[in-house]
């Protein structure tokens, strides 16, 4: 999926029919690959679980928790990490927060 563009720099969200619920955040410049990260997983016996939120300023929110296997307790949210893109394409972290 293509969102809007940051100046000349593309940006997609890239899923992957093979893991399920798998996606990234990439990031290119004149069909180059400049960044990417894993921004959304968790399939149906999964405990990992990662979730993101991409602002109008390119500021992606990522959470990354534990869920039981059966999905029937709340996700336990252990990591909460905020990135900036760059006018290069690069994600650059500017915040990390463990959450206890």
């Amino acid at each position: 999926y293509f969102l809007p563009p940051k100046g000349d720099i593309q940006v997609m969200l890239a899923t992957r029919d093979i893991v399920v619920n798998s996606g990234r955040l990439v990031t290119m410049k004149n069909n180059q690959l400049i960044d990417q990260m894993l921004i959304s997983f968790g399939g149906p016996d999964d405990e990992l679980v990662i979730q993101f939120e991409l602002d109008k300023n390119y500021q992606l929110t990522l959470k990354r928790g534990i869920s039981d296997t059966d999905h029937e307790k709340p996700v336990v949210w252990h990591e909460l990490w905020v990135y900036q893109l760059g006018d290069d394409g690069k994600l650059s972290e500017v915040k990390k927060t463990l959450i206890k």
